[in-house]
């Protein structure tokens, strides 16, 4: 995810980024430390200095690659500071290796049942922030056209894809206490 044009990241696209980079920088923090809390603490730590850094962000062409080798140096940071170590966890074997199958099926296993609380909590959305959403990701128009074609300012738009994305977020997010 590329943006061009623009001096910082916007709130809607930090969303974005953040919802759809959590499960797998959660999993590679978690393989690395074995503790829950303090994968969570590196991952809130990393967004919160990527959202304080924005401005310098639209650089960045490969999200992914991106947000793993920072997790990846983060929680190795911490994991110094606080001498602990995830026995099984071998940091060259994972640099340099492809995921086992099991890494492979787990994942797939999480990017569905991630998929599936995503389209419940879509589901459950009020039906014109369900709408803005389908334009938006779906069929891809611009906050410019969605304004156009529904009569609304761009603003109005913006904030109900931005309330929308924030409800998708808080029901994942207890969707994931609930069952992980």
């Amino acid at each position: 995810m590329h943006h061009q044009g623009q001096k910082k990241l916007d709130e809607v696209e930090f969303e974005e980024i953040f919802l759809q980079h959590y499960r797998s920088l959660f999993a590679l923090a978690f393989k690395m430390s074995g503790n829950r809390e303090l994968s969570k603490d590196v991952i809130q730590s990393l967004f919160l200095e990527l959202w304080e850094n924005r401005h310098q962000m639209n650089d960045v062409t490969y999200w992914n690659a991106y947000l793993r080798k920072s997790i990846y140096r983060k929680m190795l940071h911490e994991l110094k500071q606080k001498h602990l170590t995830n026995q099984n966890f071998d940091p060259e074997k994972h640099l340099l290796s492809d995921p086992s199958y099991e890494d492979l099926l787990i994942q797939l296993q999480t990017e569905e049942s991630t998929q599936q609380s995503i389209l419940l909590a879509i589901q459950q959305l009020p039906n014109q922030e369900r709408a803005v959403l389908n334009l938006r990701f779906l069929e891809g128009l611009s906050y410019e056209e969605i304004a156009s074609n529904t009569g609304k300012s761009k603003q109005t738009i913006y904030n109900q894809i931005f309330n929308a994305l924030k409800k998708i977020r808080n029901s994942i997010s207890m969707y994931a206490l609930l069952f992980y």
